[in-house]
């Protein structure tokens, strides 16, 4: 999806503190470690990759995206006060990462980004989707040990398993098919 008026930044760019507003896409791929990126404020955020065109019509096995190349890895970095009205992480990968006293609506309502060992409270609209994205070569979107206690608003679908997370009882109902 292309926007109008997108300001566009690379993962380097994250990495050395950039923090622009208004409609933001992260281009490319790489990794992004122990980065500071607490109360950023943006309309439209969009993490992409480093995908090839020939990898959209490739079967899984042949993929050749490798998270921290051409697919955007987070490891241990702060999302805390992130304010986002649509927020597309993409295919990333965010691990050991906090995204506590958030105020974030997912833009399409869903995503199949990775979630591993990471922390969430505030507000997330939208659904984490186990069922992997066709331009991932990973057999599955991994969505676990994460901690979603006090966390309004999250959704898991596509065959999460909700015992390898942590919910709040009193805010939270799994609702098994």
């Amino acid at each position: 999806m292309d926007r109008d008026e997108t300001t566009r930044v690379t993962y380097a760019a994250l990495q050395a503190g950039a923090r622009p507003g208004g409609d933001v896409t992260v281009e490319g791929g790489g990794i992004v470690r122990g980065a500071d990126l607490s109360n950023w404020t943006v309309e439209w955020l969009a993490f992409d990759d480093a995908m090839s065109a020939l990898d959209d019509v490739l079967p899984r096995r042949l993929k050749r995206g490798r998270a921290g190349r051409e697919i955007p890895q987070f490891v241990d970095c702060d999302f805390s006060g992130l304010t986002c009205r649509a927020f597309d992480p993409g295919i990333g990968r965010f691990v050991r990462c906090r995204f506590e006293d958030v105020d974030v609506r997912l833009n399409v309502g869903t995503t199949s980004a990775h979630f591993e060992d990471c922390a969430f409270s505030g507000r997330w609209e939208g659904n984490l989707d186990a069922r992997r994205n066709a331009r991932d070569p990973a057999r599955r979107t991994v969505i676990r040990g994460n901690d979603f206690t006090g966390c309004q608003g999250v959704g898991l679908q596509g065959g999460v398993d909700r015992t390898a997370n942590t919910f709040d009882p009193s805010l939270h109902l799994p609702l098994w098919r």
